[in-house]
């Protein structure tokens, strides 16, 4: 029977190379190995995560499990890496709902110089890393960015890439995983840790005026960066 990885990873290149068939490698393997410890988070717990326009958003254990169920990842030769953030590197989503990686991004991420075991856990940070860009709060957090200007690496990304980091350090924590220590633009550790919630496991997801850009922007696919 195939593997978690085998069905929900594309991988779009015709010829891989031996490092590129290497870093997939991992990357799958990751994903498959995460699945059950992810599965054991509990749908009641929740995460309040503070935005850039002041508001709240609250990430719940059910929402991070729903995303982690209906995640599909495209891994894609960096000739057609075009994204629309104009990063070149990777996109949280596209309008079919998959996560892509430029391969050249994950070996970026995963060299061969690297120790397994801190590979393992970058390629765990890569993939809950864009699945954090994906939640409620990761949602609205790049709305508020696109509301600043049109593609990536405007005043406002920093903020929007921590926000994601401190949203899957959260993740590895209450799923038993090791988060990595240094991530590109760092943790805001005031929201790092999930806490025993009362709601019924749904995001508060509905915008308010804040939460809506402020130019004609649509919210946007975002990428990673390397640590």
């Amino acid at each position: 029977m195939p593997s978690l990885a085998d069905r929900i990873v594309t991988v779009a290149i015709d010829q891989p190379s031996d490092d590129q068939k290497r870093v997939i490698g991992i990357l799958k393997n990751q994903i498959n190995a995460m699945d059950s410890q992810i599965s054991k988070i509990d749908d009641k717990k929740e995460l309040s995560v503070k935005l850039s326009n002041g508001k709240t958003k609250t990430v719940t254990g059910a929402e991070v499990k729903k995303l982690w169920s209906a995640l599909k990842i495209q891994i894609d030769d960096p000739a057609n890496a075009n994204y629309p953030n104009g990063s070149g590197r990777g996109a949280s989503t596209d309008k079919n709902g998959v996560t892509h990686f430029n391969v050249k991004t994950v070996s970026e991420y995963l060299p061969s110089t690297n120790q397994s075991d801190y590979n393992n856990q970058l390629a765990q940070y890569l993939v809950l890393h864009e699945l954090a860009h994906n939640t409620a709060a990761g949602k609205a957090e790049n709305r508020w960015q696109s509301s600043h200007g049109t593609l990536d690496e405007n005043d406002s990304y920093p903020a929007s890439e921590k926000l994601a980091n401190s949203i899957a350090k959260a993740i590895e924590k209450e799923a038993g995983l090791t988060p990595i220590p240094d991530p590109r633009y760092g943790y805001d550790e005031s929201y790092t840790s999930f806490s025993d919630g009362v709601s019924d496991g749904s995001p508060d997801s509905s915008p308010s005026p804040a939460d809506r850009p402020r130019s004609n922007n649509v919210d946007r696919s975002h990428h990673t960066d390397i640590p």
